[in-house]
């Protein structure tokens, strides 16, 4: 669970920081269930991290996070085509 009480989810500070506790508690749940120990392995924890994300983000459902997130995805996905 990540805690955003203390965050005012209104402007893009507050999302920024709340989207930096997310993609963190994901990076750490994801590697906890699949170990890096090959190619295969980062692959399947980058999908799991990517989705982890997007799903807190949308029952978070606020705007400046959501925008946030879309900006990152697209960044991201960029990255790695």
């Amino acid at each position: 669970m990540v805690s955003f009480a203390d965050l005012d989810l209104s402007g893009a500070a507050g999302a920024h920081t709340l989207y930096q506790r997310l993609q963190l508690a994901a990076r750490s749940v994801c590697k906890a269930v699949e170990p890096d120990f090959d190619l295969e392995a980062r692959r399947r924890q980058r999908e799991c991290t990517r989705n982890a994300v997007a799903g807190a983000v949308q029952r978070v459902d606020r705007a400046p996070l959501t925008h946030l997130h879309r900006n990152e995805a697209a960044r991201t996905n960029s990255l790695w085509q």
